[in-house]
Order: structure tokens, then sequence, then C-alpha cells
């Protein structure tokens, strides 16, 4: 019995996690979103359709939208990790999962210790999501000031 309710259970898992839709291609909220409650989202400036939110961690997210309008279509984001320090990895995987999820209804690609390396870029991942192929990369900047992870690249 207790067999049959952990595999109905996986199977609601599972098939939770793959039917869900994350707001990446609609013109939801990104500052309602379950990441930004959990993540305490604090709004610190918009220009030219890309709005810019400060986390609890420190960790800034850019959330691009097809106009200034904030209604059209979310068409990206960027997670800015601030002064990169591999130390820190396990916040910055936790968030870059959790904003992933948000944004494309499944995690699809692991922040890998490559992305802490200055000046360079990694692909991370590369998959097809709601009709439209899509890249998913790190790059540092040869300062070491900051470290991005581009989501939803076309």
């Amino acid at each position: 019995m207790k067999r049959m309710i952990a595999l109905t259970a996986l199977i609601a898992t599972v098939s939770g996690t793959s039917l869900a839709q994350g707001i990446l291609g609609t013109n939801k909220s990104f500052s309602n979103s379950a990441f930004c409650k959990n993540y305490k989202c604090e709004l610190m400036f918009q220009k030219n359709g890309v709005w810019t939110y400060k986390t609890k961690l420190g960790d800034y997210i850019n959330v691009s939208r097809q106009s200034a309008d904030p209604k059209s279509m979310i068409t990206g984001g960027i997670f800015i990790v601030a002064y990169p320090n591999y130390t820190y990895h396990l916040d910055d995987e936790t968030t870059f999962r959790a904003l992933q999820i948000e944004m494309f209804g499944s995690v699809k690609a692991e922040l890998r210790a490559g992305c802490y390396i200055r000046d360079d870029t990694f692909k991370l991942g590369r998959f097809t999501y709601k009709g439209s192929e899509r890249i998913i990369e790190c790059q540092n900047d040869a300062e070491n000031a900051y470290m991005l992870a581009i989501i939803a690249t076309p």
C-alpha cells in the first residue's frame, strides 16, 4: 500500500512539473510571481522594456518585455550575480533553478562552475520552448565584477 501511495505521489509530481507553464511568452506579472514572492524582488528601475529587480540575496534579475508596456509579452530574462564567488555557488544555483521554473515551468540547465571563471562564456543548455529554439548561457566579465546567466536567448 505504501508503495502504491508513493508511486501515485511521484506520478502526480512528475505530471505537475511537466505540465507547468512558465511566464516566458506571456504577459503575466513577474513582480507578483512565486519567484518574486520567495526572493522578495524589489523593482530597482525600468527602462526601454527591461525591468530590473534586486533579490533578497543581493542578486539582480532583468526581465525583458516586448515593449515598455508592463502588459506586453515577456521575451527573456537575465540572472545577474554581482561579484560572483564560487563559495556561494549553492545559493546562486538555487536562485538560477527557481528563475528557470518561473520562466519555463521547469529547469533547463545547471549553473556550472565554469560560470565563475573570469572573462568567459559557457553554453549551459539548448532547447525548444513554445515552438522557439532557446539558449541558456553564462558570461563573466574580465574584472569578475558580475556574472550573467542569460535565459531564453532566441
